[in-house]
């Protein structure tokens, strides 16, 4: 389970453990968080890791960014799409999400830059200076006629 920060406590953790044993929870400590002195949690391993790798590495070793990229998910379809469905029964609802998410994901294929990483000098003070660049790379056509025509 991934939640932000307002979740930070001992309840939540109480309450997922109850329902779920094996459940994960990941939640951002507070800044001012304190371990618990009478039992090893969860929250107490999050709150020793952040103290060793910062938080930004916490969130990267936890898996904590993903929840980020699913809010963006869900706004971009809210806003893409709607806010609601406009279907009334539950197997055309299904029907109506599905090819909303196909709408999106391929709203977001075609938006996305296929890109390669170059290797670029620039002569910057009187020394090479080495950087990289991101430029446009050819997309690979699955059929030879199609690439012929001009298509994928």
């Amino acid at each position: 389970m991934t939640a932000d920060g307002a979740y930070d406590g001992e309840a939540v953790y109480d309450d997922v453990a109850e329902r779920h044993p094996e459940a994960a929870v990941i939640i951002p400590p507070r800044a001012t968080a304190a371990p618990n002195e009478s039992t090893a949690t969860q929250r107490d391993r999050h709150i020793a890791e952040i103290e060793e790798h910062g938080r930004m590495g916490w969130q990267r070793r936890s898996g904590y960014n993903r929840r980020s990229l699913a809010e963006t998910a869900m706004y971009r379809y809210r806003t893409v799409v709607s806010r609601r469905l406009h279907a009334r029964a539950l197997p055309n609802q299904r029907t109506e999400a599905k090819i909303g998410c196909n709408v999106l994901n391929r709203m977001t294929t075609l938006g996305m830059p296929a890109t390669v990483r170059i290797r670029s000098y620039a002569r910057r003070e009187g020394r090479d200076n080495q950087r990289f660049i991101h430029a446009p790379r050819r997309l690979r056509c699955s059929n030879r006629r199609a690439c012929e025509a001009g298509g994928k």
